[in-house]
């Protein structure tokens, strides 16, 4: 088969759910399958980027922009049909919610949520206009449609009115590299300024992933329990500095600590010598970040909202994203049940252990054979 990868969307070296997913997806597609042949549709700042040491990968460059720009849109939906023929495309596989409508061979799109439905405030007025247009349409037309998570799955199928047998649930994982890193406090304080105990969260400061709540939560903990622990959230600090909550709390900033964004293979020894991990959300389609949390050997407290429950599996408390006193209550009961610690550690890094990416890629390469009725092995 002669697969195309639509990557206008992705940035090489970016963050995030759906970045972490393109990087890991295709670089795994690339280790287990030497058969097919994979050609990479290119932005003009992934092309500069994206190397390849297959000699079953190649790249073509797009004059095209990143992102859900109307002119990457439009050349999505205008030319990369027509470059799938000229390079004879069996299979274009659209990782990132949005495929050519008009194409010609078989395609496969990645819909990993439905978060400009339920929170359409975290997008500009172009990016939502293109998202509420075309993922509707993707939809119908792909021949099959992949989601992470059972949740997710049963919000497309609703959102969209597709057939069930239409969409394949293929989970994320925490990269290899997510493992116990042992004592690293040297390396945090020098580099991050983080010294003793602490909590931590790693999440953007978007509204829905709840950074208020769990501030919120921590205070109440440092005033009515007395926790020693400091509060150490990975994300960018700007955005928080316009609401007016957050200017509440400048007395506790000698107590709460954002490191700013950090290159992934930074994370392991945060979350490793982290006493916990709290990731409380109040929607994700996955939750990336838990995965890694129990892979690094830390006890985890999420939330009951969406796919969280699905992903965590018995094996994190969870907490109320909308209640601060329950969030509070789970987070301090982590902190002083070194029983119900050992027991989370343990049954997380076995549950963590269930994901990978070679599996994720092995499984989006059984839906591609199917498509194309092709049997690989």
């Amino acid at each position: 088969m002669k697969i195309g990868i639509n990557a206008l969307y992705s940035m090489s070296g970016g963050y995030g759910g759906m970045q972490v997913y393109f990087e890991n997806l295709t670089k795994s597609l690339l280790e287990i399958d030497r058969k097919n042949t994979y050609i990479f549709f290119c932005n003009a700042q992934n092309y500069r980027e994206l190397n390849f040491e297959e000699h079953n990968a190649s790249k073509v460059f797009c004059r095209a922009s990143r992102g859900l720009s109307l002119s990457k849109t439009l050349w999505e939906q205008f030319v990369l049909p027509l470059q799938t023929i000229a390079y004879g495309i069996d299979i274009l596989f659209s990782p990132a919610y949005i495929a050519p409508v008009l194409i010609s061979c078989k395609s496969v799109v990645t819909i990993h949520c439905t978060k400009y439905i339920k929170h359409p405030e975290d997008f500009d007025s172009t990016g939502l206009f293109v998202l509420k247009t075309f993922i509707p349409l993707s939809a119908r037309k792909s021949d099959k449609i992949i989601t992470v998570s059972n949740c997710t799955k049963s919000e497309v199928i609703d959102s969209y009115k597709v057939p069930p047998g239409k969409v394949a649930v293929i989970p994320y994982a925490a990269a290899s590299h997510f493992n116990p890193s042992g004592n690293m406090a040297e390396f945090l304080n020098e580099k991050y300024g983080i010294s003793g105990k602490y909590i931590l969260s790693v999440a953007s400061t978007k509204p829905h992933k709840n950074v208020q709540g769990l501030i919120e939560a921590y205070i109440k903990l440092k005033e009515e329990r007395g926790i020693e622990h400091k509060l150490v959230l990975v994300g960018d600090k700007r955005p928080l500095l316009k609401h007016n909550w957050f200017s509440k709390y400048s007395n506790w900033q000698d107590h709460i600590l954002f490191t700013g964004i950090i290159p992934n293979n930074e994370l392991p020894p945060l979350y490793s010598n982290a006493d916990a991990f709290v990731f409380v959300s109040k929607y994700e389609s996955f939750g990336i970040p838990i995965i890694e949390a129990m892979s690094c050997g830390t006890p985890v407290v999420t939330s009951t909202s969406y796919a969280m429950p699905e992903v965590a599996a018995g094996c994190a408390l969870l907490a109320d994203p909308d209640n601060t006193n329950d969030i509070a209550e789970k987070i301090y009961e982590l902190l002083t049940k070194e029983d119900l610690k050992t027991k989370l550690v343990e049954t997380g890094k076995k549950h963590a252990g269930t994901f990978s990416w070679k599996r994720t890629a092995e499984m989006t390469l059984k839906v591609f054979e199917e498509i194309c009725n092709v049997k690989q092995y």
